[in-house]
């Protein structure tokens, strides 16, 4: 039912004027209940447009969160497949729990390891190699490069290799001459030894090569002609050859235990050509041996021509250096 909002008569349905006032009527107005019910509805149908609309732009957003996150997690694959391990691990760390992200994370970190753990493998070998890097294949007579300098091999036994340089590297004194201590001089107290030994070993070779060496017995016998005596064996990392090394490793005669003579001083045979020493100039000069001469003072050494000299040299002349060495293989 409704009445005129002006004088409160009741309305007739359908009147377009109120019988008692005149006032024209809007038609299909309703009551203020019925008003205030089409309030409310127009209300909430804004709302729910409302709810519609952000719900809609949260699930653009999400859509496009999803579909960047998946581009990035594609593009993360994409890297760990080229091998770039470590971009991989932190493009799937920033991906956090997207899809299978954390099991390929632990995959890239998994190879990082597996190529640190390889790169360890490769310097311990290259260190092996260092310390083994002739190995079997070293037979005597073989040249081969150590240190700087190319040695001869002389012989190999037991996994070593005793080398001697291809010819004399320098010209040095036996030992700088002193009246007093000539008398009892022998290669245990020689200038040259301690070089060999000191300078020499610590200047021209690496670490690596130098841990390749070990000190070993090194027998120093009298002269076999002369009787001079030879003094206590030593242990040296280097040394020269005695005469009895230089008869054994480049060519024994016999001359050695047979003396061609009671006036000879010389070991001169066929084997004189393999003894020759060249410099660095490619000229023959005489070289040092580590045994006594003829008298204290004096040491034998192999002339320029090959042959052995047991008489010996004054240790105040500047000789042919030949160091010798033994190696681990």
């Amino acid at each position: 039912m409704a009445f005129c909002r002006k004088c409160g008569k009741q309305l007739n349905d359908g009147a377009g004027f109120c019988d008692g006032c005149g006032m024209k009527l809007n038609i299909g107005m309703g009551s203020p209940g019925e008003n205030q019910n089409g309030q409310k509805k127009k209300t909430g149908l804004i709302i729910t447009v409302v709810m519609a609309v952000v719900a809609l732009a949260v699930g653009v957003i999400l859509i496009g969160n999803h579909v960047s996150k998946n581009n990035r997690y594609q593009a993360a694959i994409q890297i760990f497949n080229a091998g770039s391990y470590e971009r991989a691990s932190h493009e799937f760390t920033q991906l956090g729990n997207f899809k299978d992200s954390r099991w390929w994370r632990n995959q890239a970190q998994d190879e990082l390891e597996q190529a640190a753990l390889q790169e360890q493998l490769e310097r311990d070998l290259t260190t092996q190699q260092a310390d083994l890097h002739y190995g079997s294949s070293v037979n005597v007579g073989d040249i081969i490069r150590f240190g700087a300098y190319d040695w001869l091999v002389l012989d190999v036994q037991h996994g070593q290799a005793l080398i001697i340089t291809v010819g004399f590297i320098e010209r040095r004194l036996y030992h700088i001459y002193q009246d007093s201590l000539e008398s009892s001089l022998t290669w245990e107290n020689s200038d040259i030894r301690t070089y060999l030994n000191g300078e020499f070993f610590e200047n021209n070779f690496n670490l690596d090569e130098r841990r390749m060496t070990n000190g070993v017995q090194v027998e120093n016998k009298d002269n076999q002609w002369y009787g001079t005596p030879g003094g206590n064996d030593t242990v040296d990392r280097v040394f020269l050859l005695s005469i009895e090394e230089v008869v054994r490793y480049f060519g024994d005669s016999g001359k050695l235990r047979n003396r061609p003579g009671e006036n000879s001083d010389l070991i001169s045979d066929d084997y004189n050509y393999a003894r020759v020493a060249l410099n660095a100039d490619a000229l023959a000069g005489w070289w040092w041996l580590r045994s006594p001469g003829r008298s204290t003072g004096t040491f034998a050494y192999v002339t320029a021509r090959g042959s052995v000299d047991l008489s010996g040299i004054h240790v105040n002349n500047n000789g042919g250096v030949r160091p010798a060495l033994w190696i681990n293989l």
